[in-house]
């Protein structure tokens, strides 16, 4: 067999190669977006734009965020270890306001769910179903909530932002990874 043969032969090798490859794993890629596509419940979209559209942060961080917290409230437990509680994972003085009197263990249910209290410690709990109380259990208030907690910590105004927004809702380098991992995904197949 000459040289020029064994070229074009394994030049052709390459190119089905190529062509093979691309195909397997464009078709794996597309496979796992229709997956996650249909990964984030229809229940919660609505409430996620609206939320966002309040306080002016994207509904795909908002779903990014429960989806890494709690799986969209599908975890056995919404108690982390940490004591964090609820579908979005507030710490209770987090949800309550830090200048609360007392520790994160000692927050009581009614003041939790107050609206009055949580604003006079300047906590992040918000109503956002409209009942009259702010309870972080609530899917609607703790997504609303979130919402206010971004916005409040700046998540809007750039990616450097986002990034120290997200690293202070939860202190992990790949927690924030993760969250912008799902938000980018989100954002490409819903847009």
């Amino acid at each position: 067999m000459t040289l020029m043969k064994r070229v074009v032969r394994a030049f052709g090798f390459l190119l089905f190669t190529v062509v093979f490859v691309t195909l397997l794993f464009g078709s794996f890629w597309q496979s796992q977006a229709i997956k996650i596509k249909g990964h984030i419940p229809k229940q919660y979209i609505e409430t996620y734009k609206a939320a966002g559209k309040e306080y002016n942060i994207d509904w795909q961080l908002l779903a990014a965020v429960h989806r890494v917290e709690t799986n969209f409230s599908r975890s056995k437990s919404m108690v982390s270890n940490a004591g964090a509680i609820g579908p979005m994972q507030f710490l209770p003085l987090t949800w309550v306001g830090w200048n609360y009197p007392g520790k994160n263990n000692e927050v009581t249910e009614k003041d939790l769910t107050d609206i009055k209290i949580i604003a006079k410690y300047g906590g992040y709990g918000v109503d956002g179903d409209g009942d009259g109380i702010a309870d972080p259990m609530n899917a609607v208030d703790a997504i609303y909530s979130t919402a206010n907690y971004l916005n409040k910590t700046k998540a809007s105004i750039d990616r450097k932002h986002l990034k120290k927004a997200i690293f202070d809702y939860n202190h992990s380098d790949i927690y924030v990874r993760d969250i912008l991992y799902y938000q980018d995904i989100y954002k490409e197949l819903y847009k």
